[in-house]
Parts: structure tokens; C-alpha cells; sequence
């Protein structure tokens, strides 16, 4: 098993433990994981004049499959897709009742997005469900309601998909002091757009925008500010 090989295996075990059933231990495994995929992408972008990880559509692994797809849930796989060097592809028309979210792009990529996307998911719903229950509880109720929690969700997911883009955009800027990472890296990066162009038919496949309750919208961007995403992570 050559070095590279070895980093790889780990991030896998990783990924693994990320899906724990111990928030600590989730959080803990998923930061360590994307900071050796950071470390392990920059070395082979150093390294390497030629990538020769195979680039494809990973539609039988797909991030959701539903009769619908949530915008939040699309806004969160495509800037998780954008940061990992990927692409993230919704189809136009559902297939046996269903629509895919599906990745495109290296398998090593492919990976940190599932690891992010699922943990960033599951703890968007679970801030909403908790929200929901404590609101309703003040006012006598059992929940808040559908429309109430989709509100949430999709004020959480804005600020979310903000922070990430932010993320990379601020990532980016640290490695332009190194014009030979920073180019290895675009190039990278560029090869999976290239790769769509010649082998997919893309276009933007966003909904109408959702009726909203404005109050659910603002706590829910409030939660997506402040929830961990890497920060509080990393220190666990």
C-alpha cells in the first residue's frame, strides 16, 4: 500500500466514525477527516503535473433520492460540491416516482461531500425539530408545523451555504501565496467542469422560491450562523 493509499484508508475509517451514533465522536472523526483531505488534495496538486483519479457521476450513491428534493437540501449538496471540487447534479425528471441528488467528480471528493452533507443535514433537522418542540410546548401545542420547519431549514441552510462559500473563498486566498498550489489547484478543479461540459447536459434545476414563515426563516438563519461546521468541530 503506497503512502497516498494509507491517507486515503484513514479518511475512510474516518468518514466511518463520522457516522456515529456519539455526536462528540461524529463531529470529532469528520473534522480530522477533512483536514487530512485538505493536506492529502494540496500534496497531490503539488505533486502530480497529471490527476488520474477517474471523474464520473456517482449516481448510484446518490446524496438524496425522493419524489421531490428540498432547495435546502440542493443549496446545501451544491456548495458542498463547489468546496470539494465537485459538481452536484439534481435530474431534470423523476425516474420510478423518484429525483436524484447525485455528485460528480473524483471518489475521493465524492466522499468528504456524502461525510459533510449528511452530517450538516441531519443536524439542521434536528435544530429544527428541538425549535419546534420548545416553541410548541410555550404555546400548548405539539410542533410548529410543516411550513414552520421547512422555514427553519431553509433559514438555516442560506446562512450555511453562505459560511461554506465564504469557507472556500477564504481557503483560496490563503493558497494564492503559493502560485504553484493555487494553479495546481484551479486546474484541479477545472477538470471536473470540463469533464461535465464533454460528457453531461446541465442546467439550473432550482424550483419556484418556497412560501416561507418569516419568523421560523430568521431563527433558523440564526442557527445556521452559529452551528459547528468545521470550528467547533476541530477542537473536540
Amino acid at each position: 500500500m503506497t503512502p497516498a493509499d494509507k491517507v486515503i484508508d484513514r479518511i475512510r475509517k474516518l468518514f466511518r466514525l463520522s457516522q456515529s451514533d456519539n455526536p462528540a465522536e461524529a463531529a470529532t472523526a469528520l473534522a480530522h477527516a477533512q483536514r487530512l483531505m485538505a493536506s492529502h488534495r494540496i500534496e497531490q496538486a503539488q505533486l502530480d503535473a497529471v490527476d488520474d483519479e477517474e471523474i464520473k457521476i456517482w449516481n448510484d450513491e446518490p446524496l438524496e433520492s425522493a419524489p421531490a428534493i428540498a432547495p435546502w437540501r440542493q443549496a446545501i449538496g451544491g456548495a458542498l460540491a463547489e468546496l470539494n471540487d465537485c459538481l452536484c447534479l439534481v435530474t431534470d425528471k423523476p425516474m420510478n416516482g423518484h429525483r436524484k441528488m447525485a455528485v460528480a467528480g473524483r471518489r475521493s471528493d465524492f466522499e468528504v461531500c456524502v461525510a459533510m452533507y449528511t452530517w450538516i443535514v441531519a443536524t439542521i433537522d434536528r435544530l429544527a425539530a428541538n425549535a419546534s418542540s420548545r416553541l410548541g410546548r410555550r404555546m400548548k401545542r405539539s410542533g410548529m408545523g410543516r411550513r414552520w420547519l421547512n422555514s427553519f431549514r431553509h433559514g438555516a441552510a442560506a446562512e450555511v451555504e453562505a459560511r461554506l462559500y465564504q469557507e472556500d473563498t477564504d481557503r483560496r486566498g490563503q493558497l494564492a501565496a503559493d502560485p504553484n498550489t493555487s494553479e495546481a489547484l484551479a486546474v484541479r478543479h477545472d477538470a471536473v467542469h470540463d469533464w461535465a461540459k464533454d460528457n453531461l447536459e446541465t442546467r439550473d434545476s432550482r424550483g419556484r422560491s418556497p412560501d416561507v414563515d418569516p419568523e421560523a426563516f430568521r431563527l433558523g438563519a440564526l442557527m445556521g450562523r452559529v452551528m459547528p461546521l468545521k470550528e467547533r468541530d476541530e477542537s473536540g
